[in-house]
């Protein structure tokens, strides 16, 4: 079996076909109807777009309708190459880091303002700020030292921690909420950053 005739993902589909303008427009018919399947009112639009090649649509409005449309080309060309699982570990990765850095923009970048009100970001060290923050991964988040870049490393601690404090902001106030387990999570922290402590003394 050579490189160009070994099956693909696909029933019904091997390399080779890849080459044959007929054989990719019937690649193109088991995607539609794959999309079609899944969701029939998304299939319409975006079959729409493609008929009139976004003649008339708002710039926003195709960008909304091609978001929408791209997880299903994902899934159907990881399945067509075979590569189902490394696309769901990559999906799920990302999917993790815009959570991640979504919510800490909405709860730490947003709230800094009343958080460090009369305060100026100038006065702040940069230096000591930094090493302090670096001091706390290493103890408690370990696993952020391995193949993150700062800005995910900076969201993931900084979240965390806003939730906590948004946690226990409501429970001051009397109200209730939906933070699960921070009595647990306080308790690591607490335990994480004293023995760190302990090993440097």
């Amino acid at each position: 079996m050579t490189q160009h005739t070994f099956p693909l993902g696909i029933p019904g589909f091997s390399y080779s076909d890849l080459y044959d303008s007929g054989r990719l427009k019937d690649l193109l018919e088991t995607f539609d109807n794959s999309v079609k399947y899944h969701d029939a009112d998304l299939f319409a639009e975006f079959l729409n777009y493609r008929q009139t090649q976004g003649e008339g649509l708002a710039p926003e409005k195709i960008s909304d309708l091609l978001v929408r449309t791209a997880p299903y080309v994902g899934q159907f060309v990881a399945k067509l190459f075979n590569v189902t699982d490394e696309h769901q570990a990559q999906a799920a990765k990302t999917h993790d880091e815009f959570a991640t850095i979504f919510a800490y923009k909405n709860e730490v970048v947003a709230n800094t303002p009343k958080l460090f009100k009369g305060q100026e970001a100038s006065s702040f060290d940069k230096a000591t700020v930094e090493k302090e923050l670096n001091a706390l991964i290493a103890a408690a988040f370990s696993e952020l030292d391995e193949g993150h870049d700062d800005e995910y490393r900076v969201a993931t601690v900084g979240a965390f921690l806003g939730k906590l404090n948004l946690h226990y902001q409501l429970l001051a106030k009397g109200k209730d909420s939906d933070y699960e387990n921070a009595e647990d999570k306080v308790a690591f922290l607490r335990n994480a950053l004293a023995a760190d402590f302990a090993e440097l003394v």
